[in-house]
């Protein structure tokens, strides 16, 4: 039930509601390269707040680490890294350029 919650969640496209893949968010998202729809051929741009909370998002443990005191860092922050890799295509927003 949680998983059909997160899956509405995911990007679509805005001119003919198709949902993309996680595959083809994470493609755009480390390629840097717009997602064109199959149905509409409409090209979806990543924002640049995305981009920004992203590469902001590592140094996160970071602060955290003034105010807790945990005892394995490295460990602390592969999970961190991890999490926010999964949640990409949840928090991945974009913007489009339609093809008429």
């Amino acid at each position: 039930m949680v998983y059909k919650w997160l899956d509405k969640k995911i990007y679509k496209c805005e001119r003919c509601s198709n949902k993309f893949t996680r595959k083809e968010i994470y493609k755009s998202f480390f390629d840097g390269k717009p997602i064109i729809c199959s149905s509409c051929n409409t090209k979806h741009y990543l924002r640049l707040l995305t981009r920004s909370l992203f590469s902001f998002s590592p140094t996160f443990p970071l602060f955290v680490r003034i105010f807790v005191d945990y005892r394995n860092p490295l460990l602390v922050y592969i999970i961190w890294i991890l999490i926010a890799i999964l949640i990409i295509p949840f928090y991945a927003r974009y913007y489009t350029k339609f093809n008429d």
